[in-house]
């Protein structure tokens, strides 16, 4: 199979998948989530009170809120914690009369990050409904929503005082290689992220459904200009960086997943990132290519020799 001019920009392609899952859970096709109190649950919904622990429960639950924070991979979700820093949650209310939109669960600092995972199969798609709103139901929410490694899916959005927003998009959770940081090798990912942060915000409630036939998905390569950054806690919007890939799921279309396996410092003679998508693209899906920064050495003449792969 050959890949032909790796050029900057969106590069359609057309490759069969050869597809790879490494067992994480039992299969399940949906799951519903009702955010706030377990006393006030909507019928089918799974409860997910402010003290639900992802790590303890191995399932689903909240990451950073048990003051271990620091000691998780920033690979989770592109968050990263120092010390003994710790997410203090709070079940929370807005001013619909019946679950599972009556009740939430939010951050009590602003520029805390409400960090929930759920533990699914690896090489697995999934589409997503999430409702965002308030913790404290006299006040507007600011809500910043991410899915999977701070993708953002909103920014900003400003929810009237009591009320709800509801977001639709799509996720592919699939392994990813690192070169250039400890461990190096393939991150076999088994977590589906969805975060939100901003003054008031708060999880409402999410719907999550597999997609047994994978949809679309939009694959990036590239380096540090593309790749997801990692941000510290306490988050703010303009002392964080992102990458173009990484913030390309707030334009592509709810139907799109983006999976982004760029990587600080790789040059266009990247193999390795290449051979994990190559191994996994299908027709329909999409590739973003970005490289040059790093060709400082070989220059254009380096960049050039690039452009032609075989494997």
């Amino acid at each position: 199979m050959k890949v032909k001019r790796l050029l900057a920009g969106a590069v359609s392609a057309a490759l069969l998948a050869v597809n790879f899952a490494i067992p994480a859970v039992a299969e399940t096709t949906s799951w519903k989530f009702d955010f706030g109190s377990a006393d006030d649950v909507a019928d089918g919904y799974i409860a997910v009170p402010a003290d639900t622990n992802q790590i303890t429960t191995g399932t689903y639950g909240f990451l950073g809120i048990d003051g271990y924070g620091s000691k998780l991979s920033d690979r989770l979700d592109s968050f990263s914690m120092t010390g003994s820093q710790k997410i203090e949650l709070t079940n929370g209310r807005t001013n619909a009369s019946s679950a599972p939109y009556n009740d939430s669960v939010g951050s009590t600092v602003a520029n805390y990050p409400t960090r929930f995972a759920l533990k699914v199969n690896n090489g697995t798609y999934y589409r997503v409904t999430a409702t965002v709103g308030g913790v404290d139901p006299s006040k507007a929410a600011n809500v910043t929503l991410f899915s999977e490694k701070r993708h953002p899916i909103i920014s900003q959005k400003v929810i009237p005082a009591g009320e709800t927003y509801t977001v639709n998009f799509s996720v592919d959770v699939e392994t990813v290689y690192y070169e250039k940081s400890s461990p190096v090798g393939n991150y076999v990912d088994d977590l589906l992220n969805v975060v939100v942060v901003g003054d008031n915000s708060a999880l409402v409630s999410l719907e999550i459904v597999k997609v047994p036939e994978k949809g679309t998905t939009l694959w990036v390569l590239g380096d540090s200009t593309v790749c997801d950054q990692s941000s510290a806690i306490p988050y703010f919007p303009l002392q964080n960086y992102a990458g173009v890939g990484q913030a390309l799921s707030k334009y592509v279309p709810s139907t799109v997943a983006v999976s982004n396996h760029g990587e600080g410092g790789l040059s266009a003679w990247d193999n390795n990132h290449l051979a994990n998508v190559s191994a996994n693209i299908k027709a329909g899906d999409y590739m973003y290519v970005e490289y040059g920064h790093n060709h400082k050495t070989d220059g254009t003449a380096g960049y050039l020799s690039c452009l032609l792969y075989t494997s």
